[in-house]
């Protein structure tokens, strides 16, 4: 539940990427049961006609990037589509579709998005060599969008999370609770110097649950946490991730 301190003003969440409206959602209930408002990102089309029927959230329907730029994207795939591209899950495919990609602050700078983002469900699928062809205007509302274009080349010890994050503006901007799916440690390293805190493994899917110090500060969420998070565990070694989760 919401404190009350933060039932007093907007609550905010952003989901990255969104998916399916409902069966993969983690901020449906947040939208439905609290009256949350956020942002819906999402870059596969096949999603858009029911995110923007059944959801409340603004439709985002563009990837995130460190930059603005255009990439190609397979949608057929669904959950599985995404970038196409080498070092990618979809090598090659078929009746691709360019898509436009812009840098997190632009979202968050078009959007009118509160400078502390309540929560942030971060779970993105592709990342693709570079292959650069400027686009004017990527950011549109027109076309509404859960997989994430990413630009840059990724050495093994980065992830697609890692490259999404490296535009969102850490000065301007709290994340209070964040669950991301499997970080890479330069993820990691990245959350630790902006100041959040691991907290537990959640579901079995590899998400982590993730607080920013400030939101740690909170009475509120102080007995949360003593309460316990129903699902988190925490578990010694990655090998005993899944026995923990279940």
């Amino acid at each position: 539940m919401p404190s009350r301190a933060t039932a007093r003003r907007r609550r905010f969440f952003i989901d990255l990427a969104a998916n399916a409206w409902l069966s993969l959602s983690n901020t449906r209930a947040l939208e439905r049961d609290y009256g949350w408002e956020g942002l819906c990102i999402e870059a596969n089309p096949m999603y858009h006609a029911d995110l923007l029927s059944r959801r409340n959230c603004t439709v985002v329907g563009v990837a995130i990037a460190s930059t603005e730029d255009t990439v190609q994207f397979v949608a057929s795939r669904k959950a599985l589509g995404g970038i196409v591209g080498a070092g990618m899950d979809n090598k090659q495919a078929t009746n691709t579709s360019e898509m436009r990609t812009i840098p997190f602050s632009r979202i968050l700078e078009e959007f009118k998005a509160p400078k502390t983002i309540d929560y942030l469900s971060l779970d993105v699928e592709a990342c693709v060599r570079p292959d650069p062809h400027p686009c004017s205007d990527p950011l549109t509302r027109a076309t509404p969008h859960t997989s994430v274009a990413v630009l840059t080349p990724r050495p093994k010890s980065q992830g697609a999370e890692s490259l999404v994050m490296s535009s969102f503006p850490w000065d301007s901007y709290t994340i209070s609770v964040l669950t991301v799916e499997r970080p890479k440690p330069d993820l990691v390293q990245m959350l630790q110097a902006h100041g959040y805190v691991w907290q537990c493994n959640h579901g079995t899917f590899g998400d982590e649950l993730w607080l920013s110090r400030k939101a740690l500060e909170s009475q509120h969420v102080q007995n949360m946490l003593a309460r316990g998070i129903q699902g988190c565990c925490k578990p010694r070694s990655h090998t005993e991730y899944r026995s923990c989760a279940q």
